[in-house]
């Protein structure tokens, strides 16, 4: 039921005579939601996020202390009486769904305090959010834990439905369940839920000592600030309403403790306005597509990754041109698209344009010179409008050429062009022409970033490797700009010779393994090299299963180009942590990389001078391997056949398990080592506690024989 703002004096009558009076707290006299909402003008539906933002934060006037022995007004008191029971001296338990004793409290046989917004996920260890009793709610310690930091969603949206468990735990309400990355409370509280998470995506998004909560259906690993899935909660929104429970404490939060409302309590229709409309359920447990929802997917990426195609020339000044070199074949029948419209971090914004260009047959050249905007370019009059206006500004704006994967439909983000100085990070409903946030896949190769100019043109080299053409061409000493003369477009085709030679005969099956895995989000890997390894030579690391002959590409992998000096024997490194040496130096070779908790396998392998794979290292959270020769379909993110010459040395296989870690000897002969690290008994195994590659030795020994 929609709240009649036109009539609130006798809404807040009903809610105080349920209420009663208030107890310890001085109560906040301007909670009826006449007063509350005042400052906003008009239509809820046209409220905008930055103005309900600003009256969350501005009235959030008590910031509760998350525990106060001496006084007791904390968040445990709220919490009682927020939450009681339908006795006194009860609490009622929001994924048990039951009433428990308000003491004791605290323990594992207890109650406690779950934060709806899990703390590893954006909230931090203290301040507003911290205690926000908007998102705070009591519940069972055992269910809790069996929570933990997981999205909100039901079974077979993200994982397989054969890993689901009903309920969540033998101490939850049997409505409820989980796999392992996802939780599904009751249905009673749902709505209450989702609504608790909209209002902290609201309240805390950026404005408030930069803390940013986003909800998403697309989660990017390298963020820690995000929770989903935002489809299933808009669906819970519209499945469990707000009823007058929600709505007494609704008001007791506002009146009694913070001094600030829940608006998608008062105004449920708030939620499509902010929020839009969710996606319809994915299938197979595949996850959500993250690429454009509006889009009709025609031509696929064919294989194009990062750097593929790079801006050479753009004139802002009325007619737009864009001229583009492709640094890789782009195949005939690939849709590529090119946008003015801000990446957020996960998606796009809708507020801008996009045009698109289907290859014709023939397909586009590497080193040719094509574009947007001027009839002697190569395509220069054959983009259509794919949505919106393309338009660029002449006060600033940034040009992201990008393709959608088959299938799963994500955005693969191929080039990037901003001329307003820089990429910044920011709550997603800021960015706008002149700030868009840096795709993941673009901040080592691929992008270019310039000051404001009208118009640009490429000067730089246009011979070279496809790695040095991309380096001259994201250098900012490769430009020149004005603000008064328009560029005629780069014409002249770019040679692109090939890379040097990087095969691995030298390496062999266990001259690298592996020594800790977390799969918890971020992933991490770390290696041991038990060889000596050269420069130049591209290492691959893939969580696409071996089928006994290739490899099955419905997962992703990385690449590692080892740099100049190479990797000596006994040296620790890796991917995906600071602190590891590479970690942040691998970059996308196909796919999405992207270990479940659930299980997965590890392959790292590089390629002969013939172009044959040389496998060097497998790990396994599965429990095994699969027989070579199934069919195709039967291998999958937790089913991998063994290379073969893997099956002796070079082999980790653990049960499954989310986070594990070598701990045995780190001295010794190749063999050894290689015997050791393969042993399951070494290894320390965890799925809550994460792994820390510092309580590693600063490298292994490697002893001659």
């Amino acid at each position: 039921m929609l709240i009649d703002a036109k009539n609130p004096t006798t809404y807040l009558l009903c809610l105080l005579l349920v209420i009663g009076p208030l107890s310890t707290r001085s109560a906040f006299s301007d909670c009826d939601i006449a007063t509350y909402y005042q400052s906003l003008a008009g239509n809820p539906a046209n409220w905008t996020r930055s103005e309900l933002q600003g009256l969350l934060e501005t009235t959030h006037r008590n910031v509760l202390p998350y525990t106060d022995s001496s006084s007791g007004i904390d968040t445990w008191a709220a919490l009682s009486d927020l939450d009681a029971g339908s006795t006194p001296g009860t609490v009622h338990l929001i994924y048990a769904d039951i009433d428990v004793p308000v003491t004791p409290r605290g323990t594992s046989s207890t109650w406690n305090r779950e934060h709806v917004w899990p703390k590893s996920r954006g909230v931090g260890q203290g301040g507003a959010d911290y205690t926000d009793v908007h998102h705070l709610r009591p519940s069972d310690a055992n269910v809790n834990s069996a929570r933990g930091n997981k999205h909100f969603s039901g079974c077979g949206i993200v994982e397989d439905i054969l890993d689901c468990t009903t309920p969540a735990h033998p101490e939850a309400k049997a409505d409820t369940s989980a796999d392992p990355s996802s939780f599904l409370p009751p249905a009673s509280v749902r709505g209450d839920i989702a609504r608790a998470l909209f209002y902290m995506d609201v309240r805390y998004n950026g404005n408030d000592n930069d803390l940013d909560l986003v909800l998403t259906d697309c989660l990017d690993p390298n963020e820690n600030n995000q929770l989903g899935y935002l489809s299933q909660l808009l669906k819970w929104h519209e499945q469990d309403p707000v009823d007058d429970a929600e709505r007494i404490r609704n008001m007791q939060v506002c009146q009694a403790w913070q001094g600030n409302r829940n608006p998608f309590v008062d105004y449920p229709e708030l939620a499509s306005s902010i929020f839009g409309t969710p996606n319809p359920d994915p299938v197979g447990g595949n996850g959500y597509p993250c690429g454009l929802p509006d889009q009709v997917l025609d031509g696929t990426c064919s294989g194009l990754s990062a750097g593929d195609v790079m801006v050479v020339t753009m004139n802002a000044d009325n007619p737009d041109v864009v001229a583009l070199v492709a640094l890789s074949d782009v195949s005939e029948g690939t849709d590529l698209y090119m946008t003015d419209n801000a990446w957020t971090g996960s998606s796009f914004r809708a507020n801008e344009g996009i045009l698109k260009l289907t290859i014709p047959p023939g397909g586009i050249s590497s080193g040719t010179v094509f574009g947007y905007g001027d009839a002697n370019l190569q395509h220069g009059s054959d983009w259509v409008v794919d949505d919106g206006n393309f338009a660029l500004s002449s006060s600033g704006d940034t040009i992201l050429v990008y393709c959608l994967e088959s299938g799963n439909r994500n955005v693969v983000h191929l080039g990037g062009f901003s001329f307003s100085n820089n990429w910044p990070d920011r709550d997603p409903s800021s960015y706008r022409k002149r700030k868009s946030a840096l795709p993941v896949g673009l901040r080592s190769v691929g992008a270019v970033t310039l000051s404001h100019k009208d118009n640009y043109i490429y000067t730089g080299p246009q011979n070279g490797t496809k790695e040095e053409i991309q380096a001259f061409i994201s250098a900012e000493g490769s430009w020149t700009g004005s603000n008064i003369q328009r560029y005629n477009p780069i014409m002249t085709s770019f040679s692109i010779s090939p890379p040097p030679p990087v095969g691995c005969n030298s390496l062999g099956s266990g001259d690298v393994m592996v020594i800790l895995v977390n799969s918890d989000n971020p992933d991490v890997v770390a290696f041991v090299a038990l060889s000596d390894i050269s420069e130049g030579i591209d290492l691959y690391m893939t969580d696409n299963a071996w089928t006994g002959s290739t490899f099955r590409m419905n997962e992703g992998t990385k690449k590692l180009i080892v740099p100049s000096g190479g990797i000596p024997a006994g040296t620790i490194f890796g991917y995906g942590q600071t602190d590891l040496s590479y970690g942040n130096d691998w970059v996308n070779a196909g796919g999405s990389f992207a270990l479940s908790t659930s299980g997965d396998t590890v392959i790292l392998y590089c390629l002969s001078d013939t172009n044959d794979y040389v496998h060097l290292a497998a790990f396994s959270s599965t429990g095994g391997w699969e027989s070579p020769g199934l069919p195709e379909a039967d291998y999958r993110t937790s089913n991998s056949a063994l290379p073969s010459s893997l099956s002796s040395v070079g082999t980790t296989a653990l049960g499954h398990v989310d986070n594990s870690k070598y701990d045995g000897d780190t001295f010794g002969t190749k063999e050894e080592l290689q015997q050791a690290i393969g042993n399951s008994d070494y290894w320390s195994k965890s799925n809550s506690e994460r792994f820390s590659i510092s309580s590693f030795a600063s490298s292994f020994t490697v002893e001659p024989v």
